[in-house]
């Protein structure tokens, strides 16, 4: 038990700053594989298994970055894929 607890702080404390990372590029490798069709935020939700809200703050960067464009809107949907 005192293991396995140990284990998880470790990885929580040590790990965490790269996790931001990884969910970021999670994110735009979804939108890469799909292109040149562009996807909501609730699609790139679906397919990471990340939550919209997340998604939602990581789009921003990554359009903020120019890796990203918003292509449209379909009602209150925004489109976005990759900046090429």
């Amino acid at each position: 038990m005192q293991e396995e607890y140990l284990n998880i702080s470790f990885r929580y404390f040590v790990l965490m700053p790269s996790i931001k990372t990884d969910k970021k590029l999670i994110i735009l490798n979804a939108i890469k594989k799909e292109f040149p069709i562009d996807l909501s935020i609730q699609e790139i939700a679906d397919k990471t298994n990340i939550s919209r809200e997340t998604v939602s703050k990581y789009i921003l960067v990554l359009e903020a970055e120019g890796k990203i464009v918003k292509t449209r809107e379909i009602g209150k949907a925004k489109m976005y894929r990759i900046n090429k």
